[in-house]
């Protein structure tokens, strides 16, 4: 399932500025990772700092009703994980 969002709504929606490109800032490109339950966001990002990640938003309610959070990998890559209650028939969730 692919997502547009214009590069300032989505630097914003994950926490970081959209400054620089590549691994000296923000690419415009994120990566979603979509789990079954709260606490599973919780252990990815507790295992994402711990391997050295930034957190840029630590897990949390979304606005738009789930539960997530966002950090970016010690290559730069940014993540953005998520979970819903509502989606009860998610094939492709972790």
């Amino acid at each position: 399932m692919f997502y547009f969002y214009g590069r300032d709504g989505l630097a914003e929606q994950v926490g970081t500025s959209t400054e620089g490109s590549g691994f000296n800032g923000f690419s415009g490109l994120v990566l979603t990772y979509v789990v079954r339950s709260e606490a599973r966001v919780d252990e990815i990002i507790a295992e994402a700092e711990k391997a050295g990640a930034m957190i840029l938003k630590p897990a949390g309610a979304l606005p738009w009703g789930g539960y997530g959070g966002s950090f970016a990998d010690p290559d730069g890559f940014i993540w953005s994980l998520g979970y819903s209650a509502q989606g009860t028939d998610q094939p492709y969730a972790e």
